[in-house]
């Protein structure tokens, strides 16, 4: 289990992703496909929140890590025991934080935003493409814009790309056409890095994992148009307009400064 600090995010993204953090009380999301690594940014939250005297509390489809201080549970639908259950029993238990792996149905999110505006600091992941489309999704399950405006802080927006191997990156020039996809002029003079190939990757030039991610603020511009209903374009264009960094954005960033290839970055521009 990695720390926050390990997951790749910028200086900007961490900063902001620990001010959410700090929230006494609404909803906090990690969004992304399968596969994209929410779940272990979910289990970093945890771990850092797990520092503080608070009560922190679980409700998981599987527990894949034990975290000291952290009371977790895991749902048993066969029995009855579903998300739903678990949260209205954990409700009864004075929490200040609860994880849920996966906001699912339109039961389990009303019961988050519930949680949410009774003073808990509620964390959860949402299949969805990126942060935008956050608060559609929800409003689709039944949330009220109104609630969801008060009881929404923060989206976390990620995937995952192959970090390029430290031992054999060398310099690279790519053709212009391919440096045009990537939105940069061939006579821009950075350069650019790329894994030869070696026996500490196994010949493929990557190694290991890191992210790119996006963090959506809920400020008041947001928690406007979350209560107008406006869809997942306006709200992305009044973030990035508030100087939300995009997960393309992010991910190109990581190639020029050679944590990753620009072929990384352009697969993560194509999703």
């Amino acid at each position: 289990m990695r720390g926050l600090a390990e997951l790749g995010f910028s200086d900007k993204h961490l900063g902001l992703v620990r001010d959410i953090l700090g929230k006494p009380r609404g909803i906090v999301l990690v969004t992304g496909p399968a596969g994209a690594g929410k779940a272990t940014t979910l289990y970093s939250a945890l771990a850092h929140l797990a520092g503080s005297e608070k009560n922190i509390l679980t409700v998981e489809e599987r527990v894949e890590h034990q975290i000291p201080t952290v009371r977790q549970t895991q749902i048993r639908p066969e029995t009855g025991f579903t998300f739903g259950t678990a949260i209205r029993s954990l409700l009864r238990q004075a929490p200040d934080v609860i994880m849920i792996s996966e906001m699912r149905d339109a039961e389990t999110a009303q019961l988050a935003l519930r949680a949410a505006q009774s003073g808990i600091l509620v964390l959860s992941a949402l299949p969805i493409p990126d942060t935008s489309a956050a608060v559609p999704r929800l409003i689709e399950m039944g949330l009220e814009p109104y609630l969801l405006a008060s009881g929404l802080v923060g989206v976390i927006g990620q995937r995952l790309m192959r970090a390029m191997c430290a031992d054999c990156k060398a310099p690279v020039t790519y053709p212009p056409d391919t440096l045009a996809k990537a939105g940069l002029a061939a006579d821009s003079g950075i350069v650019f890095y790329k894994g030869q190939g070696c026996d500490a990757c196994g010949g493929t030039g990557y190694r290991g994992h890191t992210g790119a991610f996006e963090v959506l603020v809920v400020d008041e511009t947001i928690n406007a148009l979350i209560r107008e209903r406006a869809d997942s374009k306006r709200i992305k264009q009044a973030a990035v307009s508030a100087g939300m960094t995009t997960l393309v954005a992010d991910a190109m960033t990581k190639a020029i400064f050679g944590r990753t290839t620009i072929e990384e970055a352009l697969r993560i521009a194509s999703e």
